[in-house]
């Protein structure tokens, strides 16, 4: 019975692995389409280098320094429970992956291939892995801390939140910098062909958290530096502390003109219960170019996860 359960635990994981692996191949496309023709090759390489560098780095360096297990044993030890170490290794091996492709995606014609390389090796060996441990695995003392502190843990709803509320706005940051780059007189950056923006969450802690607070929220807030806010996606509820809405302020927008010195393309749902339709048409008025369009999509929500939702976005994206 031992046998089948650590089986079962393999074969399950394993699926799971080879699922997220199949993502990168979407990275692949997706950035092969944002090149030039000429160009698509070199990064094609660029990407498949970029996931054999991971590979190592996370198998010598960055999961031992997550979870502490060192694949430099005998075979029996790893062949423990069906290998299961192994297959896991290789299921968080293709997340450890996805954060230099993703870094790729964003910097593609704009990176020479070996400082791109190096960086890629360094992320997965020391940065991530860092992140990970303390996220994942309990590692250095860090969610002990938070929840003597706090009264909770940190919770990953699988980047819920970091990666759909913050992307829009972290895009924005991104072209504002490299407009403050070529003012200062360095060496001008790539310039950005168009930016698509899908529900942008743009100063999302003050207009749509803070602002609309309750009195009793903020002072629970302010008083124990955390409110414990219920989720929709999930069943666990999950922290917004003082700190967020307090680093937020630094980087708020809205409060003045946004030069992207290029293109912009916003979809948005109508029937988005996070990011209101109202917010990104405040947006639109922020911008000092004129060629911003937006597409409000009446029966959408803020997932825009559709077919028909999908076609949009490629739509907007051929645009430029």
């Amino acid at each position: 019975m031992e046998a089948l359960k650590n089986g079962s635990d393999v074969l399950f994981v394993l699926i799971g692995a080879v699922m997220v692996l199949a993502m990168h191949s979407g990275f692949a496309f997706l950035e092969l389409g944002t090149v030039r023709a000429k160009n698509q090759v070199n990064a094609l390489v660029k990407i498949l280098t970029d996931f054999s560098a991971s590979t190592v780095a996370y198998f010598v360096i960055g999961y031992g320094m997550a979870y502490g297990v060192s694949f430099f044993v005998g075979a029996e030890q790893l062949a423990h429970k069906s290998g299961y170490e192994l297959v896991k290794f290789f299921f968080l091996l293709t997340f450890a992956a996805a954060v230099p492709a993703i870094v790729s995606g964003g910097i593609a014609e704009r990176a020479k291939f070996y400082p791109q390389l190096v960086a890629s090796f360094v992320i997965v060996a020391l940065v991530y892995p860092l992140f990970e441990g303390i996220a994942w695995n309990q590692k250095f003392g860090v969610q002990a801390w938070l929840k003597a502190s706090l009264g909770e843990e940190f919770h990953d709803f699988a980047g819920s939140v970091v990666v759909h509320a913050m992307g829009g706005w972290i895009a924005l940051l991104l072209a504002r910098e490299l407009k403050s780059r070529a003012t200062a007189g360095a060496a001008p950056a790539a310039a950005l062909a168009g930016m698509v923006l899908i529900a942008p969450a743009v100063d999302f802690t003050e207009e749509l958290m803070w602002k609309q607070f309750p009195d009793s929220t903020k002072r629970e807030i302010e008083q124990k530096g955390v409110w414990m806010r219920p989720s929709e996606y999930g069943n666990d509820p999950y922290p917004i502390t003082r700190g967020l809405i307090e680093d937020g302020r630094k980087h708020l927008l809205l409060g003045g003109l946004i030069e992207t010195r290029c293109p912009v393309h916003i979809l948005q749902g109508v029937q988005d219960p996070d990011v209101p339709w109202r917010h990104a048409v405040e947006l639109v008025s922020r911008f000092s170019r004129d060629d911003i369009v937006i597409t409000l999509i009446k029966d959408g929500d803020h997932r825009l996860s559709r077919p028909e939702d999908i076609e949009r976005l490629i739509a907007a994206i051929k645009e430029f």
